[in-house]
């Protein structure tokens, strides 16, 4: 779950931390209360592209960090598979800054990440709904891991992605040895025609 966000300088924002507890949380106010900005910040954290007007008039800069705990063993898996572990007390924490000269930078527990590993990894953590947009449920590639998650199968995935595994590698090793036969087989051949060839011309000494 999303435990903490901190923004600085997005919009009318300078410098903002919300805490939320477990449980449900809901933001409300009026229209222009910044609701909005909060969702805009969020959205950066899941790599969506960093637009300038984002960034607090008079600054060149903006930040958003995002601070993950209680994690699930399904998502750890997910996250592993993209070479992203944990911090010491199984949280993580996702930076985004962005500048006035279009420039991006992201970290996931304090290492860079390019926008392709940032997008699959909050994927994992964060979902939007909308009324006409969802992040991860519209995404074809999610659709057989929600139902895994669901089933709540992660051990018997982890033994069938090791199983699918050794199975390529043998696939891998069987076509090789193949291969190398085939060329073996072409080059004895390549050989005998020459051979051949050579036995025709019955030459003599001199």
């Amino acid at each position: 779950m999303l435990a903490s966000l901190h923004i600085e300088n997005i919009a009318v924002i300078k410098s903002v931390d919300i805490d939320f507890s477990a449980g449900f949380s809901a933001l409300t106010g009026e229209t222009g209360a910044g609701k909005s900005i909060i969702l805009d910040s969020i959205n950066l954290l899941m790599g969506k592209k960093a637009e300038k007007e984002l960034i607090r008039n008079s600054e060149n800069t903006a930040m958003v960090s995002g601070l993950f705990t209680d994690i699930s063993e399904y998502c750890l898996a997910r996250l592993q598979a993209l070479g992203i572990t944990t911090d010491e007390d199984g949280s993580i924490l996702i930076q985004r800054s962005i500048s006035r000269d279009g420039r991006s930078q992201s970290r996931i527990n304090g290492r860079a990440v390019n926008s392709s590993v940032l997008k699959s990894a909050s994927a994992f953590l964060v979902n939007i709904h909308g009324q006409s947009d969802t992040h991860a449920l519209m995404d074809e590639s999610n659709h057989l891991p929600i139902i895994d998650m669901y089933a709540n199968n992660a051990e018997l995935l982890s033994e069938y992605s090791a199983a699918y595994s050794d199975y390529e590698a043998l696939k891998r090793e069987i076509k090789s040895i193949s291969e190398k036969e085939s060329e073996r087989v072409r080059y004895i051949e390549m050989l005998e025609y020459q051979i051949a060839d050579i036995d025709a011309l019955s030459l003599t000494d001199g």
